[in-house]
């Protein structure tokens, strides 16, 4: 008896303490974002500090590039990315895909921008983009949009799989 109570006492620890114990400040509109290095597809250092003054940047998080809405999620963003670099747009996908992952689908897919691998998950644990699912950590589908000078200025949560980039676009008030 002691060995059932002992077993589910855990089990209830997991699934439903964890995320209160482990839940990081999730950065809101105003914030400054959060900095942080991944590597590319190509093993590339990306940083976000590097388009401070200079670019606006979308951090588009999401599950994984070979899954469905991801694929039109991307797709939706390859499709409008011209918009988004006449705006000074620079667009970031992070999930937690290998680089052999996201190389196969940037080539497969013609996407211009960067796919950057979060393996550790620590980037997506600093910005809040992931659910709890019995004890694991799962990504969410968000994207973040940050001023020139590394400010949050929008944080999408309802993602648009076909009219990401639009999305985007309003999100920086552009017309």
């Amino acid at each position: 008896m002691k060995r059932i109570f002992s077993t589910a006492m855990c089990t209830f620890l997991c699934i439903f303490m964890a995320p209160l114990l482990c839940k990081s400040k999730r950065p809101k509109v105003g914030d400054l974002a959060p900095n942080f290095t991944l590597k590319n597809e190509n093993e590339n250092k990306i940083a976000l500090k590097d388009f401070h003054g200079k670019n606006l940047v979308a951090i588009m998080f999401y599950p994984s590039a070979n899954s469905h809405f991801c694929r039109k999620q991307i797709g939706s963003v390859v499709e409008g990315y011209d918009k988004l670099k006449e705006k000074n747009i620079v667009v970031i996908g992070i999930s937690y895909n290998t680089p052999e992952i996201n190389q196969e689908f940037v080539e497969k897919n013609n996407v211009a921008f960067s796919l950057l691998y979060d393996v550790n998950k620590e980037v997506t644990k600093a910005y809040g983009t992931y659910s709890w699912w019995f004890g694991w950590i799962l990504p969410s589908r968000k994207t973040f949009l940050i001023d020139q000078n590394g400010i949050i200025v929008k944080v999408i949560r309802k993602v648009d799989v076909n009219k990401h980039a639009q999305q985007i676009i309003d999100g920086f008030n552009f017309k």
